[in-house]
């Protein structure tokens, strides 16, 4: 069955003054009949075209690869417009209310800061797209996109949709983008918005195990009570609809709770079951961790695993405009979006938690406070602290042990008062004679039973291979502020610059290398230990072999056991 461009909730003249006449009939009549005209032409003659829209743009990657493009940009646009003529009213405006705004609230801080992020997604889309207030089933976002692509290829369903192509305002606006976003605003049905997001809330809730049609229709009509229109009820109704939303999302919660205790307790045995050992986290944060890392040996290090769930700022470009109606210029750091909104949301709280009861990440908090973090940055970097601890619970199958770092730290303090002692102590044998005894260059040979473990020759090719370079940048407490094509970027360890935007230091985990295009210094992990604590490679070598508690890997044969 062939698309078609359906017709207007409302007539052409019915949004002004906000989107005039002209716009609206250029831009239903022609545009978006462009877009079904191509849309139909691409499919026509294929086992899709008689498939709904929405699964199409769902499974795109499924096409050939000469229809993609064109279904991607038509189709898409197809489905973008058919949304957008209904997430218009001619008596929208205002305010939404119910879930929708306990969720923006939630997400954004108030509906204020969220329209301005919203407007600020609109302005700073390059070129032709959307911007979007989506939804993960869990928890809203705002997302862009370009062209006529929708979210729904990222697993989201959007709620509400600004049109930023030119055609959609270019004849009232001009090139005034936010003053466009900002009208739009009045003509938005947030009753519309309201019920697609109990929809996805209830197609989130469906996919869930142990949910059976009897309890997915109860979670239905909670989720639909919870967004129900008020328009034109008495104020005792309202007090009453507004008891029964409570009511009805208290047992949504409920219900919601004890699936999600279940289904962790019904898993089988595993390093994963370990998680919540883990001061901080509970079960809903070790229900999700689970099932997105779903196998840990899908990443390489722990650095990879943050770099998964977007735990490290990015830099982006400032834009938009002021509330004094000046543009926005410049860069700034915001927490990267990539990964899932849920579990890093999760996370977030659970990190919250871990502050108060974990004695690593809280000593890491206290410590970026006192030197003048802010709260959200330093709540960032500890999120990525109880992330290490995850990759290396779930990676040894040991339960968190939250004295580890206390004792490694002793471990090391008194390693180092052994090796300042006076250097008359270290006189002793290295064939059974002091020092002063062996004649200068001469070689001395012994056999490693009688070697002192320090002065045993390494293999150092064997060690390279033991030592990632993620431990090390564990070590050096080293986070990331951005990640481009499997290579991480960010402050140089060496010459520990201040400034925020510092990417001159660069890790490539997969090739275990690093360089600084600052300093200068490169190498693998064994030279990255070396030069950030000032040590000979040999000295470098034994004391990561210390600290990582690993077996020195020592040559064996008879020419390598030889000392020169």
């Amino acid at each position: 069955m062939a698309y078609e461009v359906p017709d207007l909730p409302y007539a052409y003249d019915a949004l002004e003054p906000h989107i005039d006449e002209a716009t609206m009939r250029v831009h239903h009549d022609k545009h978006h009949q462009a877009y079904v005209d191509k849309a139909n032409a691409a499919l026509e003659g294929t086992e899709w075209a008689d498939k709904d829209v929405e699964d199409v743009l769902k499974d795109l990657g499924s096409l050939p690869a000469d229809k993609q493009g064109p279904v991607r940009n038509n189709a898409g646009g197809h489905y973008n417009h058919s949304l957008f003529w209904q997430m218009l009213s001619p008596d929208g405006g205002g305010t939404p209310d119910g879930e929708l705004a306990e969720q923006i609230d939630s997400v954004f801080g108030s509906f204020d800061e969220f329209k301005e992020q919203f407007k600020a997604g609109g302005v700073g889309q390059f070129g032709s797209g959307w911007v979007w207030l989506v939804s993960d089933g869990a928890q809203v976002s705002i997302v862009s996109t370009p062209n006529q692509d929708t979210p729904l290829a990222d697993g989201l369903t959007p709620l509400l949709g600004a049109d930023v192509w030119e055609h959609a305002y270019y004849l009232k606006y001009q090139n005034k983008r936010p003053d466009y976003l900002e009208a739009f605003f009045n003509v938005v049905d947030w009753d519309y918005v309201a019920e697609r997001l109990a929809a996805a809330r209830l197609e989130t809730l469906c996919k869930m195990p142990h949910i059976d049609e009897e309890l997915a229709a109860k979670l239905h009509q909670a989720a639909k009570a919870s967004t129900a229109s008020l328009q034109n009820e008495t104020s005792e109704l309202l007090i009453k609809q507004k008891v029964q939303a409570i009511v009805a999302e208290r047992k949504n919660q409920a219900d919601i709770g004890k699936i999600v205790q279940n289904a962790v307790e019904n898993l089988p045995d595993g390093p994963h079951r370990r998680l919540r050992t883990i001061c901080g986290i509970g079960p809903q944060t070790e229900a999700a961790l689970i099932a997105k890392i779903i196998n840990i040996e899908r990443f390489r290090s722990a650095s990879a695993l943050i770099g998964y769930f977007g735990i490290f700022p990015e830099e982006v470009d400032v834009s938009g405009v002021n509330k004094d109606g000046t543009p926005k210029t410049g860069k700034a750091f915001q927490m990267s979006r990539k990964g899932n909104d849920l579990v890093r949301r999760l996370l977030y709280t659970a990190t919250q938690n871990a502050v108060r009861f974990n004695p690593p990440i809280r000593a890491l908090f206290a410590r970026l406070m006192a030197n003048g973090k802010e709260y959200k940055t330093a709540i960032g970097h500890c999120m990525a602290k109880l992330l290490r601890q995850v990759y290396g619970v779930w990676t040894t199958d040991c339960d968190y042990d939250p004295e580890y770092e206390s004792r490694n730290q002793a471990s090391q303090e008194q390693l180092a008062q052994e090796e300042a002692k006076p250097a008359q102590e270290e006189t002793k044998s290295v064939a059974g004679h002091s020092q002063e005894h062996v004649p200068s260059r001469k070689v001395v040979t012994a056999t490693l039973s009688n070697i002192p473990a320090k002065r045993r020759p390494l293999n150092f090719a064997k060690l390279r291979e033991q030592v990632s370079m993620s431990q090390v940048l564990e070590l050096l407490d080293w986070t990331p502020t951005r990640s481009s094509r499997g290579t991480l970027r960010g402050g140089c360890p060496m010459h520990c610059t201040e400034a925020k935007n510092d990417s001159s230091f660069a890790v490539n985990e997969a090739q275990k290398a690093f360089c600084c295009h600052r300093c200068g210094a490169q190498g693998n992990a064994l030279d990255l230990w070396a030069t950030s604590q000032n040590l000979t490679l040999l000295d470098a070598a034994w004391d990561l072999i210390k600290r990582l508690r690993i077996d020195p890997p020592l040559l064996q044969t008879e020419k390598e056991n030889c000392l020169v």
